[in-house]
C-alpha cells in the first residue's frame, strides 16, 4: 500500500527509501489525510520521519484538535498531546511543550481513581521530560502495568516513555523501551515506526 512501504524502510533501516518515499508522498495527497485524525497522525509520522519537526508540529496541533471533536470532549487527548510536547522540545518551544504537558497532567488526574497505571504512566512521562526521573520502583511497576495492556497500548507506552528519555539526554533507557516496542511490535503501528527510525538512526540496520 502507499505507506505500509515507506513506513517498513524507515521502521528497519532496509530497502529502496527513496522509491518508497515517492509512492507515500503520492498517497499522502489523498483528501481524507488533511481532515481525519488517523491522516494528521499519519502525516505527523511522516514529517518526524523525514526530519522535519516543523511541519510535524502542525500536523500535531490540527491532530489534537481533530481528536477533540472526534471525542466530543468526553475523553482524552494524551496520545496526540504526548506528540505535540516531544516535538515541541525538540523545537525549543517552551510554550506550547509546557501546555500539553499541562493538559496531558490535569486529564491523568482526572482519569486517576477510574485507571490510576495508565495515569501515572502519564505523569511519569512528563516528569522525564521536565527533569524529575522516576525511581526504578516507579518504573518498575509502570512497567508491570504495561506487559498486562493490550499490545498496542504496550507499544504505544514504550515509545513515548523511551522518547521522553531520549529528550531528556538519557539515551540508555531510551533504548530500551524503543528496542522492546520495534522487536514486539505490534509493528503496523506508527510508534514502533518511530521507534524503529531513531534506532535506526544510530545503528542502521543492526538495531
Amino acid at each position: 500500500s502507499g505507506d505500509e512501504w515507506y513506513f517498513w524502510c524507515r521502521r528497519t533501516g532496509r530497502g529502496d527509501l527513496d522509491s518508497a518515499r515517492k509512492l507515500m508522498q503520492s498517497y499522502l495527497q489523498a483528501g481524507w489525510i488533511a481532515t481525519t485524525l488517523d491522516g494528521q497522525l499519519k502525516l505527523l509520522t511522516y514529517h518526524l520521519l523525514e526530519n522535519n519537526p516543523k511541519a510535524a508540529l502542525e500536523s500535531a496541533r490540527k491532530a489534537v484538535e481533530l481528536a477533540g471533536k472526534d471525542l466530543l470532549g468526553n475523553a482524552n487527548t494524551e496520545y496526540e498531546q504526548l506528540h505535540l510536547a516531544f516535538i515541541a522540545r525538540e523545537l525549543k518551544q517552551k510554550d506550547i511543550e509546557d501546555a500539553a504537558l499541562k493538559e496531558i497532567r490535569r486529564v491523568s488526574e482526572e482519569f486517576r481513581t477510574k485507571h490510576p497505571h495508565f495515569s501515572a504512566t502519564n505523569v511519569a512521562i512528563c516528569d522525564i521530560l521536565e527533569g524529575k526521573t522516576p525511581s526504578d520502583d516507579v518504573l518498575a511497576t509502570i512497567d508491570q502495568y504495561i506487559e498486562k495492556q493490550p499490545k498496542e497500548v504496550r507499544c504505544n507506552c514504550e515509545y513515548f516513555i523511551g522518547r521522553a528519555f531520549d529528550l531528556a539526554g538519557d539515551k540508555d533507557k531510551a533504548e530500551n523501551y524503543w528496542k522492546r516496542c520495534v522487536t514486539r511490535g505490534p509493528f503496523d503501528r506508527y510508534n514502533a515506526t518511530l521507534a524503529g527510525k531513531y534506532l535506526c538512526d544510530r545503528h542502521k540496520t543492526s538495531r
